[in-house]
């Protein structure tokens, strides 16, 4: 019996979950797209979650996180930091807590790693997929969050937030990205 309600109770909480990222973006104001990060910054609701993710990160695994910022400072200083570019697809209007967690989590290694944020594109989507048509075909793009990494023209790997990886931490799968 028991077992029976907690079904049903997912069930009838989980249609709820998915849906509040199909409807339109919390905040009507915001345009799907590329965005800059003054732009970003500038939105409340946006802030209320980047601004915590990014202040604690890291909490746990602080070595991990230390050795992935000089794996990706070495990088930048051996190949040149302007041969490298970060693209971004991100879902933050819908509370979409891959992105909530991790977009936070790869702007702190990427700034402790010193990569210069001109060279990252923030694209803004939903969870159709909407306002990124643009890169959606080129980068080949089917669901987002996404982080690509890209060395001139070339794609050097990407990392898509669906589920979470275990053992292993963004920053670290970040690294092993600028090794391709």
């Amino acid at each position: 019996m028991r077992t029976f309600r907690h079904l049903t109770a997912a069930l009838v909480v989980l249609p709820l979950v998915i849906s509040a990222c199909t409807n339109t973006p919390v905040d009507p104001t915001v345009n799907l797209g590329q965005t800059t990060f003054d732009e970003f910054f500038k939105n409340t609701f946006y802030m209320s979650w980047y601004e915590p993710g990014y202040a604690v990160y890291p909490s746990e695994d602080v070595d991990g996180f230390n050795s992935a910022v000089a794996k990706i400072a070495s990088h930048l200083n051996a190949g040149g930091e302007g041969n490298y570019k970060m693209v971004m697809v991100l879902k933050p209007n819908c509370g979409c807590q891959h992105t909530q967690r991790e977009m936070p989590r790869v702007m702190k290694t990427l700034d402790q790693a010193g990569f210069s944020r001109d060279n990252i594109e923030l694209w803004l989507t939903d969870s159709p997929l909407n306002g990124i048509d643009e890169i959606k075909s080129l980068y080949n793009i089917d669901v987002a969050p996404t982080f690509l990494l890209l060395q001139g023209d070339s794609e050097l790997g990407r990392i898509e937030v669906e589920d979470d990886t275990p053992g292993s931490t963004i920053s670290i799968e970040l690294a092993n990205l600028f090794d391709k």
